[in-house]
């Protein structure tokens, strides 16, 4: 619940609190359900002169509704999907301010969803309700809720100023609230259901093309028991069995149908962090890149790259694959690397599967993970505001904006993405924990989550909650935390005083002008970054 930019007629104070995928840090002009002094194309201009009252309303709803449809055959379902799912956990969090406004016997003129003019409204009692044009979000609008504020006086002992502090620290928190309690049922619900997502439980969900399991007659849905008679455990502990058997071929009991099966697949082979230190690019190579290709023909060895590299000659374009997208990469020559220093590799990608939870396991499941979100979303905080997270992430923006990945091929080592990859510097959401990521990102990794199934989907609308959730919490205005701080404060003076004491709004303007510009500085670097540097699920 937040406080935008005043945009309303002159002598018009009713205020509001909004929520929005666009908010606290956008101008949104909105609007007051009376227009007495306003000629009635400005009252359309500025949202409309009445409950139900929007002109060419029915053509806005036949755009909005052409829209939706063009949205899902050029980005997919699943990006609209995700967006359905972050509007609703936002227009909940208002509902949060809204219930709890009422129930404290508060004034709420207005309750909407989206912003700009109106399509479509109808007023129940005091309240108007309805939809408009951008939904980017939602909010609603209490009377009163600071001291500056002229509001008629026959709505004064209703209005938010007026009522003690805990029905006003309770209202603004009722927000945040609600967003936890989203996650809370959400993850509640998939861990009673579906239960807790297994590391020892696996199956093969993916066969590479033209990998060693492949060429052995590997399919999904393949449960892996045992490589050379020792069993196999997690799937890590797998990749180190392998690890030693780079170009060798190995007897792997499968689990098809109910059946066992053995196959003999020759392994890959991959590089390690010994060999992968060895060779020159930016960004580094690490030991989950591949070399696919050198001078555009395919390497059966790592001991056929050493060779090659070793080679005093012309340099080498080597292709490598970094989370399933393609790079090149120019290697001088000559070149030593270390001897036996490749894994094994055999091409598949695992689906994992769940430990069935009792209720009281599944709650403990969901206290876990929220807290562990909640320590992991301020501990990154704490690393992007220090001083050097905050350098960090400034040379990442200046990488990014001055085109030095796009540029890449002018730089010495650089990775050169490959048939429309992002640039080197973004291959997944792992690598850019502490970068923040806008809308735009969580959209891109929502729909992956989205594509992959209803689980990781509904998992990550209950991560996006509990983040939304603890920002709004922060305690300093704009942000519902703000609110409550100055409600305690407010209240504690009140107390000593023996009288009723307000803080001077005023005097927090430079604070709040602060804020703003740091979420503006935020919103529009990681909104670059989200697109120039795209985030991916599983990336």
């Amino acid at each position: 619940m937040s406080d935008s930019i005043d945009t309303r007629p002159p002598g018009d104070q009713t205020p509001w609190t909004r929520t929005g995928l666009d908010a606290p840090d956008a101008t949104v002009v909105e609007e007051h359900p009376e227009h007495g002094d306003l000629t009635p194309e400005q009252a359309w201009i500025a949202g409309g002169a009445g409950s139900g009252e929007t002109r060419y309303g029915a053509a806005r709803l036949g755009l909005i509704a052409a829209a939706v449809v063009a949205g899902g055959v050029f980005f997919g379902p699943y990006v609209l999907i995700i967006i359905g799912a972050l509007l609703v956990s936002i227009v909940l969090h208002e509902f949060g301010h809204f219930i709890v406004a009422r129930m404290s016997g508060m004034k709420a003129t207005e309750f909407f969803v989206g912003f700009g003019p109106r399509l479509w409204s109808f007023r129940k009692g005091e309240t108007e309700y309805g939809l408009k044009l951008i939904p980017a979000g939602a909010y609603v609008r209490i009377v009163g809720m600071n001291n500056l504020e002229e509001i008629d006086p026959a709505d004064e002992p209703r209005s938010y100023r007026a009522q003690s502090a805990p029905k006003r620290v309770a209202t603004v928190l009722a927000g945040p609230f609600m967003n936890l309690l989203i996650a809370f049922v959400l993850l509640f619900g998939l861990f009673l259901v579906q239960g807790r997502p297994s590391q020892d439980v696996w199956t093969i969900d993916t066969v590479l093309a033209s990998s060693a399991a492949s060429e052995a007659g590997m399919v999904s849905g393949d449960e892996i028991l045992s490589v050379d008679g020792q069993a196999v455990g997690t799937f890590e502990d797998f990749a180190v069995l392998l690890n030693a058997k780079a170009g060798q071929q190995v007897d792997m009991v499968v689990l098809r149908g109910g059946s066992e099966v053995t196959l003999t697949p020759t392994l890959g082979w991959r590089l390690n962090d010994a060999s992968a230190a060895a060779i020159p690019a930016s960004p580094a190579l690490d030991a989950r890149d591949m070399v696919v290709a050198a001078n555009g023909a395919s390497l059966a060895t790592y001991e056929d790259l050493r060779t090659l590299l070793a080679e005093p000659g012309a340099p080498v374009e080597l292709q490598i694959e970094r989370s399933k997208s393609l790079y090149d990469l120019t290697v001088a020559r000559p070149l030593e690397l270390p001897a036996n220093a490749d894994s094994g590799f055999l091409g598949v990608r695992p689906e994992y599967g769940y430990d069935e939870l009792s209720a009281v396991g599944a709650l403990s499941e969901t206290g876990r993970t929220m807290g562990s979100v909640t320590t992991g979303t301020f501990s990154a905080f704490g690393r992007l505001f220090s001083p050097s997270g905050l350098q960090n992430y400034a040379q990442t923006v200046a990488d990014s904006t001055t085109g030095s990945a796009t540029d890449a091929p002018t730089e010495p080592n650089a990775l050169r993405p490959l048939d429309g990859a992002a640039p080197a510097s973004g291959v997944g959401i792992e690598e850019q924990q502490d970068r923040p990521i806008s809308i735009v990102g969580i959209v891109q990794f929502g729909s992956g989550a989205a594509e992959a199934g209803w689980f990781e989907l509904l998992l990550i609308v209950a991560l996006v909650n509990i983040a939304l959730a603890l920002i709004n919490l922060l305690p300093v205005l704009p942000f519902d935390g703000g609110h409550a701080v100055i409600g305690i404060y407010e209240g504690i003076r009140t107390k000593i005083g023996g009288r009723q004491y307000r803080a001077d709004i005023t005097k927090m303007m430079p604070v709040v002008y602060g804020v703003f510009a740091l979420l503006l500085l935020l919103g529009v670097s990681s909104i670059l970054l989200d697109i120039l540097n795209p985030v991916s699920y599983g990336g």
